[in-house]
């Protein structure tokens, strides 16, 4: 498949928790417009902050000159939810833009439209730096993005198809979470069909979370459905694999 790699570096730049980086630049912390801190478990830094993405650039460097990877992975390459970023920066650029502020989306179709747009362009900025550095040294790219497009796009601000067809991307790895077989196939027919039959698709299988309990067999079955469609798979989390599921895994090969 285009871009898989077994040394990939999985590169979170965005999901900070309490790091050095947001200590430094406290103006740079991504904050919701609903009084929340924060709308994800662990802080995450502002995508559209200058800082950020001089972060970020600074660790892809150094993760392709300094260490024998083939790849970079993103993860957590998107906005947290649909009502952030509200950090002073973002407040200040759709006040200059649209006189207009965060919460103001929530009635204000023109306040949304911008919102949509710009968070889009901030995070696609993102992948564009990233795959900038690390094709120029020989490296693939690949991303782990939300499973429903173009609702990616509108909550999160992945605009993963776009990121594939430029070539920003090498490999999409959509997080299709499913518990029931005919949903994560349909989810599976639908990237495909999106991307096109040479684009690299790895679908993601959650074997458990907090809705979903895949049995051997559901497990194997949405394995084997992925690869139907000439796509891998990935599945999460490595730790909830058992010993039957990875002896059942080991007979798909």
């Amino acid at each position: 498949m285009s871009g898989a790699s077994p040394w990939k570096a999985w590169l979170c730049g965005l999901l900070e928790g309490d790091s050095r980086f947001l200590r430094r630049h406290p103006d740079a912390a991504c904050r919701a417009f609903d009084n929340l801190n924060q709308c994800a478990r662990t802080g995450m830094a502002c995508p559209a902050h200058p800082e950020t993405r001089a972060f970020i650039e600074a660790i892809t460097r150094a993760l392709v000159e300094r260490y024998p990877i083939d790849g970079i992975h993103l993860d957590f390459i998107r906005y947290p939810g649909l009502r952030a970023c509200s950090c002073p920066r973002c407040r200040e650029e759709m006040s200059r833009d649209m006189g207009a502020r965060p919460e103001d989306i929530v009635t204000d179709a023109n306040a949304r439209r911008w919102w949509v747009a710009r968070r889009k362009e901030s995070i696609t900025r993102l992948v564009e730096s990233v795959a900038e550095i690390a094709h120029q040294a020989g490296k693939n790219v690949s991303a782990a993005v939300f499973c429903d497009y173009p609702r990616a796009l509108d909550e999160v601000g992945q605009n993963w198809a776009d990121w594939c067809q430029r070539g920003l991307v090498d490999m999409v790895v959509p997080m299709n979470y499913k518990a029931r077989l005919e949903d994560f196939l349909a989810a599976a027919l639908d990237h495909r069909a999106l991307l096109g039959e040479n684009a690299g698709i790895v679908e993601g299988i959650a074997k458990t979370t907090e809705t979903i309990s895949l049995s051997v067999a559901d497990l194997v079955a949405q394995v084997r459905a992925a690869r139907d469609l000439g796509c891998g798979a990935s599945i999460f989390a490595a730790r909830s694999l058992t010993d039957d599921d990875l002896g059942a895994l080991r007979t798909l090969r």
